[in-house]
């Protein structure tokens, strides 16, 4: 089995609190993070770029049926 880590958490970390996904990107050499709202288009597009890129790859080696992923934490 093959697990990916989570995508998504929760803001503040109770249940009702808003889904956000974590980002990370280099922004003038620095390294940035920030939990980005789970209903911005910008996050959808990335996460649909993330997922078909992880599942080429998967498919690729052979070990897509071994794949579950974590969606929230």
């Amino acid at each position: 089995m093959i697990e990916g880590g989570h995508l998504s958490g929760r803001l503040g970390g109770g249940y009702d609190s808003p889904y956000v996904l974590p980002r990370t990107w280099s922004r003038n050499g620095q390294i940035v993070r920030k939990e980005l709202p789970a209903n911005e288009s910008a996050c959808r597009t990335e996460s649909t770029r993330v997922f078909a890129a992880t599942r080429s790859h998967l498919k690729e080696k052979g070990w897509l049926s071994r794949y579950v992923q974590h969606v929230s934490r």
